[in-house]
């Protein structure tokens, strides 16, 4: 949703910049334009934050899911076998490791968003410039 409103405010803010150019006097006409792009950014502002809050909070479930399943096998295991990894590897390994899900979860998206911004963008640009943007 938040990349819709993205899209939204680049498209609108063609109008206003329009309007600006060739502004006679009507400050109606602007107001509008100016209140619909700002509008639109705070919808972005605001459905960008609460999805990257959700998914954040996901990473944070993981992680604390692995680490929880890390602590449950080695008070599972037998303390000889446990003596033969080091303290620091056992750290290492809640700290940094299940900390990439934390990393990983709020871009996990970005690929295939991406390429439909790309695609929006290159429509976009075409559409005010002309296909000469291709080139």
């Amino acid at each position: 949703f938040d990349f819709g409103a993205l899209v939204a405010q680049a498209a609108l803010l063609r109008p206003f910049v329009n309007w600006l150019a060739r502004s006679t006097g009507n400050a109606g006409g602007g107001f509008w334009r100016a209140a619909l792009v700002v509008i639109a950014g705070l919808t972005n502002l605001f459905a960008h934050h609460a999805a990257f809050f959700m998914v954040m909070r996901i990473g944070w479930n993981l992680r604390l899911g692995m680490t929880v399943a890390l602590q449950k096998k080695l008070l599972r295991t037998r303390a000889a076998e446990v003596s033969r990894v080091s303290t620091g590897f056992i750290v290492s390994l809640v700290t940094n490791d299940c900390q990439r899900f934390d990393n990983l979860l709020p871009f996990l998206h970005a690929p295939w968003v991406s390429g439909i911004l790309i695609v929006v963008a290159y429509f976009l640009i075409s559409n005010i410039v002309g296909y000469a943007a291709s080139a």
